[in-house]
This record gives structure tokens, sequence and C-alpha cells, in this order.
């Protein structure tokens, strides 16, 4: 392609990028909207599934993954084929497969660690959390399964098609693998609009770009996504019905997290060490030439191309401070 052309591309994602951002936004509000007006109309149990089906189905599906695939199937007049490398979905190593899944189990404990220092960092600064997430009396399958597909699955499909899809892909294209799993890392973060999901959710994008980057494939982090959300969600229902002593051990003290934190780390970088070592028996890296391609058009992003991309951060900036504020 062209340099033109580069440009229209760079200019598209980030217009999707920022629509996607005001939706999330939009929806968040709604559902808000949507659990007050159910208060004393239904019980706690169907308003809780109520709400998270209404956010949750058209935030993944229809924000996260229609729209950005509409945007680059027809806007960008892409292919099949093109569209598919594009948004990263390249066949690996099955082993890879196997370390990603080993490597989703490590990646809970330190986003865990983490989740726990950065709230107890907000509450210093007067962050007062507002509830907790809402767990039926006794298990249920059902609401399980569901949870699973709402919290896990789409996730993992939707946010990493948006997330380390054709947005990485572009970042890739004009700036360093350095610049780009930055970008890629806050952008994350901001993207769930919490203050309490913040630091945890940048430092999981940042290393999920970097796998995607390094393995020429976004299915290292879809596998690492899923695996970390649903092994979450696992453990929510283990201290919510059968006990609660893992949990209560590993946060019984500092140094016991801190140690806890250091093992997953441990693990965690062998994990991708091996990882990488494995991705350079392909030397033909996608996202390589990708920018080498950009490169040689001559392509380089001003300000005004970066426009929509500038107001996203803006916005989710601004949404993720409201969140702090009203300890939601």
């Amino acid at each position: 392609m062209d340099a033109l052309s580069y440009k229209k591309q760079y200019r598209t994602v980030g217009f999707t990028i920022f629509v996607i951002s005001a939706l999330l936004l939009l929806l968040r509000i709604a559902g808000y909207g949507l659990s007050i007006a159910l208060i004393d109309k239904v019980d706690a149990d169907a308003m809780e599934l109520i709400t998270d089906v209404a956010f949750t189905l058209p935030c993944q599906i229809l924000v996260l993954f229609v729209f950005p695939f509409l945007m680059y199937k027809f806007y960008l007049k892409k292919s099949a084929s093109e569209l598919m490398a594009f948004s990263g979905y390249r066949k690996i190593d099955w082993k890879i497969c196997l370390l990603s899944f080993a490597l989703g189990i490590f990646v809970l404990g330190l986003s865990w660690y983490f989740s726990i220092i950065w709230q107890a960092f907000l509450m210093l600064l007067g962050y007062d959390p507002s509830g907790s997430s809402y767990m039926p009396p006794k298990f249920d399958i059902l609401y399980f399964l569901t949870t699973v597909i709402l919290t896990s699955v789409l996730p993992a499909i939707c946010e990493e098609f948006t997330n380390r899809g054709g947005f990485i892909t572009t970042m890739r294209g004009s700036y360093d693998e350095l610049k780009t799993v930055i970008i890629i890392a806050v952008a994350f973060g901001l993207f769930h609009q919490n203050a309490t999901q913040l630091l945890y959710t940048a430092l999981m994008g940042g290393l999920l770009a970097f796998l995607v980057l390094r393995t020429g494939s976004v299915f290292p982090a879809v596998i690492v996504h899923f695996t970390n959300n649903f092994l979450s969600l696992c453990l929510d229902n283990v201290d919510a019905y059968i006990s609660t002593a893992f949990t209560d051990y590993i946060t019984s003290s500092f140094t016991v997290l801190s140690a806890f934190a250091t093992l997953c780390f441990a693990f965690a970088f062998v994990i991708v060490f091996a990882i990488v070592k494995l991705t350079k028996r392909n030397k033909d890296n996608y996202y390589v030439r990708y920018n080498a391609s950009v490169t040689a058009s001559g392509f380089k992003p001003t300000l005004r191309d970066n426009a929509f991309y500038f107001g996203a951060v803006v916005m989710t900036v601004a949404s993720t401070i409201v969140t702090f504020g009203f300890g939601l």
C-alpha cells in the first residue's frame, strides 16, 4: 500500500477506537440506569443477571466485535483473508497454545496481587468502594455457565479482536515494538474505564501485546485472557460456596502475598521465555513485515492523524476518574 492508504487505515482505526470508547461509556451509563429502574421491581438474582446480559452482550458482541469488523471489512475494503491477517488470526505451534494456558494461570496470580495493591493505594487516596459483585445464595450451574460466557469466553474473543487485533497491527506499523507495547498497555487499562481495574489490566495488556507481537498471532492473547478470567470466576465460586481458606491464607499478610506474587512472576517469566524461544524458529513475523511496509511507504502519523486516539484517551481518562470519585 502507499502512504495515503496507510493514512486512511490509521485514521479509520483511530475513529473505530474512539467510537468504541464512547459506546462503552454510554452502555455503562445505560446499565447503571437500568439497575436503578429495576430496584424494587425484581429480586437481586434476576436484576444482576438482567443488567449483566443487557450490558455485556451488546458491549462484547456488537461494540467490540461487529462494529470494528464492519469498519475493517467494508470501509477499508479488506477481503476475508486480509481482515484475518490484519486482526492477527494466524496459526501457531500447539506447544505455544499449551504454554499460553499455563501462563494464564500465573497471570491470574499476578493480576490478583496488583489488584489488591492498587485498590489499597486508591483507598489511601480516598477511594470508597460502593460494593461487591453479586453471587447467588447457592451454586447454580446455569448461572455459572452464563457468567463463563459473559466474563470469560466473550471477552477473550471480542476484547482481543479490538485491542490486540487491527489496533495493535496499526500501532506496530508506525511504531517500534516497545512503543507499541506501551500504547496497547495504556489503552487496555483505560479501555475498562474503571479505576480499580486500571493497573492490572494495563500490565496484562502490555504482556498480551508482547506475546502477540513476538508470536505473530493473537491466539496466545486469547488463550491467556480466557484462562485468567475463567480461573478468576472459579476462584470466586470456591470462595462463595466451598471455602475461603486459600484466599484468606494468601492475603493473610503482605509477606505471604508478595511471596505468592514472586512465585507467579518466576513461573510466568519462564513460560514467556519458552514461548519467545519457540517463535524464533519462525523468522517470518507478520508485524515486522508490516512495519517495514509502512516505513517504506513514507507514512508517519501526524497530530491530525492521532486526533481520534487522543479523543479516546481523554474520554476514558475522564470516565475512569469518575469511577474513582463515586467508588464504582
